[in-house]
């Protein structure tokens, strides 16, 4: 295959694409004008031996490129129509010409209702197919003859929004990018997204070096754009968005409470990043991650038993509740080494409460450690160490472990019971069951020691 390098530098070893299409393929072999070479840079006139390349695979328009990079087939450009008597309406059919692509398309003017022989504008292109674009790319554009060329232009933007409408402010957007300026460049990437969008992809979009934009970041920001730093990697977020998700974290919480009033602690941070939806990334952690950092310095947030509440959340127990959680605790005792269901717990509660304000005390009541729930059955805490006790000691003195049947006799219970408190220890991390027998958990004896 031959073809002029456009842009940056590829070596004999790195991995080579062809694009659109993502199919990766492997150099044997390189060339600069018939000498072999290890490298080849923008300028150059190379030619490529490829494995694994077929040409019915390659069609006009495609390229190679050793970094995956997005197709588009939509771009935001500035035009100059420089054939006289010309003049294009708001909508034009053309032929887009760049690099070997040939394309019938349509174009939308954005900043004039008509463009005129000598006269610059803004337009939107819509191609019929995927092609490869960069901002800065130069083309030009002929009638839909292909007899007469029209004008020309360069890429202001390879991945615009789509302007069906011709509003003022994304009009407004598409003149600051198209003066080329970096910090303009970065901004319009970021508002064209809801989530956060690291500067290393930013500077993959704009063909720039990551590092060139730090300084913008730090100096040239606009108003309206916030980031976030993680280590070496920047976030940038639109800042309605990012107190948009800040109100989310808020407003998630506050909800979780009143559905949960006896709960001390609040969300894991494995609920919270449901408030992305299905647009969870690492990005997406990263900026939860800083946010609720910030919300917990503000003092907004605190953090219980690795969840998050509100600061000003407080379990506030009525006489009535108070009532019921006594007539439970009593009654929990007193089945001894047994366990008990909703419906047996309900009937033990003379308190005229309802059936979610019966979960809520009996969610309070785990959360406390006061009883314990497996397998939809509750277990008083007393029990429980008091079999924790047996079992560890049994365990300890005897190689062989403990069965179900051994478990059994020594509490004097029913084979129910003992494989629920059995599985509770598992569950735990005590103990670990090894065909019908069970062993201390490494875990355990190590904490233990």
């Amino acid at each position: 295959m031959n073809g002029s390098v456009i842009s940056g530098s590829i070596n004999r070893n790195d991995p080579v694409y062809m694009l659109p299409g993502n199919k990766e393929l492997r150099i044997r072999r390189l060339e600069h004008h018939g000498v072999e070479v290890d490298n080849i840079k923008a300028g150059d006139r190379a030619s490529f031996n490829l494995v694994g390349f077929k040409q019915k695979d390659f069609k006009r328009g495609m390229v190679l490129s050793n970094r995956l990079l997005e197709p588009t087939r939509l771009i935001d450009v500035k035009v100059r129509i420089f054939q006289k008597e010309i003049t294009l309406g708001l909508w034009s059919q053309v032929i887009f010409l760049s690099g070997t692509n040939r394309l019938m398309c349509r174009m939308h003017l954005l900043d004039k209702d008509v463009l005129q022989n000598g006269e610059n504008g803004l337009a939107q292109i819509y191609l019929p197919q995927e092609i490869i674009t960069h901002l800065g790319d130069k083309f030009i554009i002929r009638n839909s003859s292909g007899n007469l060329t029209i004008g020309g232009g360069h890429v202001v933007d390879p991945y615009p929004l789509h302007h069906r409408r011709r509003r003022p402010n994304h009009v407004e957007t598409v003149k600051k990018i198209s003066g080329g300026e970096l910090h303009q460049l970065l901004a319009a990437e970021v508002r064209k997204t809801t989530l956060p969008i690291s500067h290393k992809d930013i500077a993959s979009i704009l063909d720039v070096n990551p590092d060139d934009l730090i300084d913008v970041i730090f100096q040239q920001l606009p108003g309206d754009i916030i980031f976030f730093q993680k280590d070496d990697n920047i976030l940038l977020m639109m800042k309605k968005i990012a107190t948009a998700t800040q109100n989310k974290i808020l407003t998630n919480l506050q909800e979780f409470h009143k559905k949960n009033p006896l709960r001390e602690n609040g969300r894991t941070f494995k609920e919270l990043m449901g408030i992305f939806g299905s647009d969870q990334n690492d990005s997406t952690r990263d900026v939860l991650k800083l946010m609720l950092e910030k919300l917990v310095e503000n003092g907004k947030l605190a953090v219980i038993d690795r969840t998050w509440k509100l600061s000003s959340h407080r379990v506030q127990i009525d006489s009535n509740m108070t009532k019921s959680i006594e007539e439970i605790d009593s009654f929990m005792q007193s089945i001894g080494n047994a366990s008990a269901d909703l419906t047996e717990i309900s009937a033990a509660v003379s308190s005229n409460i309802s059936e979610k304000q019966l979960s809520q005390i009996l969610n309070y009541m785990i959360n406390n450690k006061t009883i314990h729930f497996i397998q939809k059955r509750y277990l008083h805490s007393s029990f429980v160490e008091k079999s924790k006790k047996i079992i560890v000691e049994h365990i300890k003195n005897n190689s062989d472990g403990i069965t179900v049947a051994q478990f059994r006799d020594m509490i004097a219970g029913n084979r129910t019971n003992a494989i629920l408190m059995l599985d509770l220890m598992d569950n735990n991390g005590i103990t670990l069951r090894k065909g019908n027998n069970r062993f201390l958990t490494k875990k355990y004896l190590e904490s233990n020691k």
